[in-house]
């Protein structure tokens, strides 16, 4: 029995290991800047609102608005002629968008997912969604865990997202997906056998012998990218 639940362990966590995810934790202290603990940018994907194109079957072009993707509340943002703030409420009217060198694309089912890279058809995407864990700091010193990430959600969305003090000790949760779309549009994870479904015989045999050579690790994303560099 103990062989079996070892052997159980271990396969488990190699499923962890080859699948398309990542994850991150970082601790902020109250009172530190919990938006710059993430990044430059606060929970922005880019330093500032940038210039966009937005595309679908009966659009090609550069918008008139300013965009940014703010990471924390998984929503598309542009900056309206009064300059507010606002979130594009009816993504699915386009296919993709570009901010700058950078391509998203739109999901009902995930959200955006940003262009990592592509071969023809195979296209990687990234999807990243954060979480924050608040404690409570207690008179004595000690900490008690709360679960008020939806409260902190409230209080974050209307506020610039670049900057952001608590009162309250935070952990940052990131995870991080990657999934393959092929031709189609369809999603799948990022992981070796939903790769070769997408593969010919000749490209599935440079793939499986790259991925031995190499040791490609399914969850990250330098690797992924250096594998479909690879297929060429």
């Amino acid at each position: 029995m103990k062989y079996t639940g070892l052997l159980l362990l271990l396969s488990l966590i190699c499923c962890t290991t080859v699948f398309g995810q990542y994850r991150k934790s970082i601790s902020v202290n109250a009172g530190d800047d919990v938006a710059q603990a993430y990044s430059p940018n606060g929970f922005y994907r880019f330093p500032q609102f940038t210039a966009a194109s937005l595309y679908n079957m009966k659009r090609k072009g550069p918008s008139s608005m300013l965009f940014n993707y703010n990471l924390f509340t998984g929503r598309m943002q542009f900056i309206n002629n009064e300059g507010d703030t606002m979130d594009m409420m009816n993504p699915l009217r386009f296919d993709s968008m570009m901010i700058g060198q950078t391509i998203f694309f739109y999901k009902y089912e995930i959200g955006y997912l940003e262009l990592i890279g592509s071969t023809w058809p195979i296209r990687l995407l990234s999807k990243t969604d954060i979480k924050l864990k608040t404690e409570s700091v207690g008179a004595y010193g000690g900490s008690n865990t709360t679960s008020s990430v939806d409260r902190m959600k409230t209080v974050m969305v209307g506020t610039t997202m670049y900057n952001y003090k608590s009162n309250e000790n935070v952990t940052i949760k990131q995870l991080v997906d990657w999934y393959w779309m092929g031709e189609d549009g369809h999603l799948m994870k990022a992981t070796k056998r939903n790769l070769f479904t997408l593969l010919s015989p000749q490209k599935a045999r440079i793939a499986e012998n790259y991925i031995k050579q190499q040791n490609i690790k399914f969850d990250r994303q330098a690797d992924l990218i250096k594998l479909l560099v690879a297929l060429r």
